[in-house]
């Protein structure tokens, strides 16, 4: 004869273990916002293994000021945009302070820092970042860039 005592009690059990399941996984699932801060954080890192498995491999990036990509994908992106800010800037960081998101499109308002190596000169840029992500939130499918402009 079963103990009903001990049927209930697996039962409860099997609905813990069940619903702590379901909270890993949902945990575990990744937002638009997690996926650009995630790319910040590659940035400071100077990950750039990290930076590229996180762009789409069609990224478009679109700049308001200092880049000229004509072509997509994470070798262009690179190799136009970040290669040149890595040689022309030391230290220089994008620092988001804001992100506003619709869907799956997020909106990175910050500060952009650094010391140019030629000249010296310290800027202190605002930026906002327009991102497309795709890829069940996973990618950036598109980037648009825009600076403010100062300079000491």
């Amino acid at each position: 004869m079963l103990d009903r005592s001990l049927l209930l009690e697996g039962a409860a059990d099997y609905r813990r273990a069940m619903a702590d399941e379901v909270m890993a996984k949902e945990n575990a699932m990744t937002t638009p916002v997690d996926t650009v801060r995630d790319f910040y954080a590659a940035i400071a890192a100077g990950d750039t293994g990290k930076m590229v498995g996180l762009m789409a491999p069609d990224i478009e990036w679109i700049s308001v000021v200092d880049f000229n990509i004509q072509d997509r994908g994470p070798e262009e992106v690179m190799k136009k945009a970040f290669v040149p800010l890595m040689q022309e800037w030391e230290s220089f960081s994008p620092a988001p302070s804001e992100f506003l998101v619709c869907g799956s499109t997020v909106v990175s308002l910050g500060r952009f820092a650094g010391v140019h190596r030629a000249t010296r000169k310290r800027a202190d840029l605002a930026y906002a970042h327009v991102w497309d992500i795709q890829d069940g939130n996973r990618t950036p499918s598109s980037i648009h860039r825009y600076l403010g402009a100062r300079t000491s």
